[in-house]
C-alpha cells in the first residue's frame, strides 16, 4: 500500500489532535491491543466466457492493532499476510504458492464527545451493499459526527487499484453522509443519504461524475430460532449519459449476533450496476448479481462461512454468465 500521500498530514493531524495532552512513545508501546485472525479459504469459479473452472486456496493471517496516544487520540491499523495456492485450471494440477503482505487498515483517529476526525487508511461510508464504489478501505481524511440520531460522514479519498491495495494516482472522491436511525421498541429503521463527487483522471473518457446513494435497513428482533431478520436495499445514480443506475436489495436474518457455537446468519442479495455507472468499480459495471451466504460457529471462536455468487455481465452482444463459491473457516485468537 502507498502511504506518502497521508503519511506526514496524518502525523501532523495527530500531533495536533493531541495537543491538550502529552505524547509519548512509551504511551504507544504500553497502551497498544493486539488482536489475530485466520482464515483458510477455498474458491470455486466457473467461467463460461472460457469454458473454464478455477480454483485455489487462500490462507490469510492478520494482526490488528490499536496503540491509545493519549484520551482522545490512537493510531489503528492492521497487516494481513496471506498465501495462495493455485488448484489449476479444471483439474488440480498441483499447487503454487504466492504470499502477499499488505496493510489494510492504518489511520490516526481522534475522537471527542461526538466528533472523530480520522487520517489515512480507513473505512468511510455506513455500508448497506457491498457492490458499488463504497466497498472495502479507501485512503484520505475523514469527519465522523453525531446529531441526535443522525450519523454524518464526510471526507476525501483517493482511488485504490482493482486489488484494492496500492493508490492509483488517478482520480479522488468526496462525500457527504447521513444515516438517520428511527428506534421503535423490537426494530431499528436506519435510512441512509449520501452525495459524491468523483474527479476523473486526464484523459479518461468519462466526464468528472456526482452521484448520490439512497439506502434503507430495517431490523426486526424476533423471539423465536430466527432472532432478527433485516431488509435492506439502495439506489445509485451518477450524471453520465447511458446507463447510469445501479440497486441492490436483500434479507438478512438468524442470530443477533455471531460469537458462539449455534450461531448463525444467513443472507440472500440481489445487485445490479450499469455500463456508466461511475460509482461502482469496472469490474462491477453492466452486471447482474445473486448472492447466497451463510454463516454460524463450529467452535470457541472459530466459524464456517460459505457464499455462492451467480454472475450476469455483458460483454459486447453477447451475456456471460458465471459462478463463485467460496468457503471460510475463520478462527479469533
Amino acid at each position: 500500500m502507498n502511504m506518502k500521500k497521508f503519511l506526514v498530514p496524518a502525523f501532523i493531524a495527530a500531533s495536533l489532535m493531541a495537543n491538550a495532552d502529552e505524547v509519548n512513545l512509551s504511551n504507544l508501546l504500553t497502551n497498544t491491543k493486539f488482536t489475530v485472525d485466520t482464515r483458510l479459504n477455498y474458491v470455486s469459479k466457473d467461467d463460461d466466457a472460457n469454458d473454464k473452472e478455477n480454483s485455489d486456496l487462500r490462507l490469510r493471517f492478520r494482526l490488528n492493532f490499536d496503540s491509545k496516544v493519549n484520551e482522545f487520540a490512537s493510531v489503528k491499523g492492521r497487516v494481513r499476510l496471506t498465501n495462495d495456492y493455485d488448484l489449476g485450471d479444471n483439474t488440480v494440477k498441483g499447487t503454487s504458492e504466492k504470499a502477499s503482505l499488505f496493510t489494510d487498515i492504518l489511520y490516526f483517529d481522534y475522537k471527542k464527545g461526538n466528533h472523530e476526525l480520522l487520517a489515512g487508511r480507513y473505512t468511510p461510508f455506513y455500508k448497506v451493499s457491498n457492490f458499488f464504489l463504497t466497498d472495502g478501505e479507501k485512503e484520505g481524511v475523514g469527519y465522523l459526527g453525531k446529531l441526535g440520531n443522525t450519523d454524518l460522514r464526510a471526507g476525501y479519498l483517493l482511488t485504490s487499484n482493482a486489488d484494492n491495495t496500492e493508490i492509483t494516482d488517478k482520480s479522488d472522491i468526496m462525500y457527504l453522509q447521513a444515516v438517520h436511525s428511527l428506534k421503535f421498541e423490537n426494530s431499528v429503521l436506519k435510512l441512509e443519504a449520501t452525495g459524491m463527487a468523483i474527479n476523473q483522471p486526464k484523459g479518461s473518457t468519462s466526464d468528472d461524475s456526482k452521484g448520490f446513494m439512497l439506502g434503507a435497513d430495517y431490523t426486526q428482533n424476533l423471539s423465536s430460532v430466527i432472532e432478527c431478520a433485516q431488509i435492506r436495499g439502495e439506489y445509485i445514480q451518477t450524471d453520465d449519459d447511458g446507463e447510469n443506475k445501479g440497486y441492490s436489495m436483500g434479507v438478512v436474518f438468524g442470530s443477533k449476533k455471531i460469537e458462539k457455537a449455534g450461531d448463525w446468519k444467513a443472507e440472500v442479495e440481489y445487485k445490479e450496476a450499469g455500463e456508466n455507472n461511475t460509482i461502482a468499480p469496472v469490474k462491477n459495471r453492466d452486471q447482474k448479481n445473486i448472492k447466497l451466504w451463510a454463516q454460524t460457529y463450529i467452535a470457541p471462536k472459530m466459524d464456517l462461512e460459505v457464499e455462492y455468487n451467480i454472475r450476469e455481465k455483458l460483454k459486447g452482444p453477447k451475456t456471460v454468465d458465471y459462478s463463485e463459491l467460496q468457503v471460510s473457516i475463520n478462527h479469533k485468537f
